[in-house]
């Protein structure tokens, strides 16, 4: 079974938004 692409998508933005959050906080205090 093939999961939706909704899911799919929802889970790859969550990924995305979470990494961005990580290099920013990092970003932040390494500069």
């Amino acid at each position: 079974n093939v999961p939706e692409p909704a899911t799919i998508l929802m889970l790859g933005a969550g990924i995305l938004g979470l990494g961005l959050f990580q290099y920013r906080k990092w970003f932040r205090t390494n500069s």
